[in-house]
Formats: structure tokens, sequence, C-alpha cells
């Protein structure tokens, strides 16, 4: 429930649209083609650092936003 107000932050939602649009470009940009074992990997060895960074960023703000909320209940139940 905490996560999922955390989440509706019209920020976090743009952040989220950018880091999935960074990851296909960026993976489907990247030049190292490379063919193993019957997988085509189109640039997968360079190309998500953008949208894997910016992913890790929005998940980190997302979990810690959640935790301050439980921890500002807790405070006030506490009180």
């Amino acid at each position: 429930m905490f996560l999922w107000e955390a989440w509706q932050d019209l920020t976090l939602i743009i952040l989220i649209v950018a880091a999935a649009a960074s990851l296909v470009l960026g993976i489907k940009t990247e030049e190292s083609f490379k063919i193993i074992l019957f997988f085509i990997y189109f640039g997968i060895e360079e190309g998500w650092y953008d949208g894997g960074s910016i992913t890790f960023a929005v998940l980190l703000v997302i979990f810690v936003t959640g935790e301050a909320f439980v921890l500002h209940l807790i405070m006030i139940f506490e009180s």
C-alpha cells in the first residue's frame, strides 16, 4: 500500500517512462550484435546502462519513500 502511494508521484511516473524508453533505445541502437547459443543479443552488454541506472534510482526512491510513510505512521501511533 505504501509503495503504491509512493509510485503515484508524477515525477516518478515520468522517470519510469524515460527509463523504459532509454532501455529500449539503448539496447536497440547499440552496435555490438552477438549471436550466442541461438539467441541474438542486441547491444545488451552495454546498451542497458542508462536505462538500468534510471530504473535503479526510481526503485530506490520508491522504496525509501514507502519506508518513510511506514516510519511516519509508527511515530504517529506511538505518540
